[in-house]
């Protein structure tokens, strides 16, 4: 818990703990120990070389264009009373035109394997439990398919980051959200966008984690949230339908690079 009001707890649930390679004398001046351990929490986008801001117009076309159709969707049913249909018209307006929607964009990108300038973290222990153990490995035969199965070998230790994060590292689309958009996938991960920082400053994020559990696979941790549920399927998640449906139709070739990172799990 935080005695701190201002300070948010957050998880982060890896397979393996990624280290920034830094000499016994650099660490020795830096922290005070030459054994001290560095973690490495760049952003998708450090890692991959692939930035969002290259693709930004044609990734906040394709957010805008699934908000029209899906309001569209929404006035032709009718089990959408037409005062919650004005709300939503409404909102979705105010995300579009207001300043908040480039911050929704850069946690929807992230949220469903997109390269970003940001990690995921989560308010549930159980989801950091999942990603700490569990595989995920892509199918040969279908893109964009991930197939996931259960860590358990000793090989190596996964781990658990605990962060105290404030305000402004964080992105809760939760909040920013309209009434009515579809976020399946976020919500079922309990999931936070955390802004980790650029240029000469890509691991500052590092400063706001205080402790890391490094977990014995081995061990009998108990039954994980099941794939299903952390990634809802097509069938359940509208939005991450659009997404591979946007896949096909091409770009840019930057965009194209940047969509095939989308995927779905098993």
């Amino acid at each position: 818990m935080s005695a701190d009001p201002a300070l948010k707890i957050h998880y982060r649930g890896q397979q393996r703990e990624h280290t920034l390679s830094r000499s016994e004398r650099a660490r020795q001046i830096l922290f005070g120990d030459a054994s001290a351990i560095e973690p490495s929490l760049l952003a998708s986008s450090s890692r991959l070389g692939l930035s969002l801001e290259t693709v930004a117009p044609e990734w906040s076309l394709t957010v805008q264009m699934f908000i029209s159709q899906y309001v569209t969707f929404l006035k032709n049913s009718k089990w959408v009373s037409q005062r919650t249909l004005d709300d939503v018209c409404a909102q979705m307006t105010n995300l579009v035109s207001g300043y908040s929607f480039w911050a929704f964009l850069l946690a929807m990108a992230q949220h469903y394997g997109l390269p970003s300038a940001g990690l995921d973290v989560t308010s549930s222990v159980d989801v950091a439990l999942y990603f700490a153990l569990t595989g995920f490995e892509q199918d040969p035969h279908t893109p964009h398919l991930q197939r996931t199965k259960r860590l358990n070998t000793t090989d190596q230790y996964s781990v658990i980051y605990i962060f105290s994060n404030t305000e402004r590292f964080l992105i809760d689309f939760s909040r920013i959200r309209p009434i009515g958009f579809p976020t399946a996938r976020p919500d079922a991960q309990s999931a936070h966008f955390l802004h980790t920082g650029w240029g000469l400053a890509r691991n500052a994020v590092a400063e706001r984690l205080f402790l890391a559990l490094y977990l014995d696979r081995s061990y009998d941790w108990g039954p994980l949230p099941e794939t299903s549920t952390m990634f809802p399927g097509p069938g359940k998640d509208v939005f991450g339908s659009f997404l591979h449906e946007a896949i096909l139709k091409g770009g840019s070739s930057e965009f194209s690079e940047f969509m095939q990172r989308f995927y779905w799990a098993t």
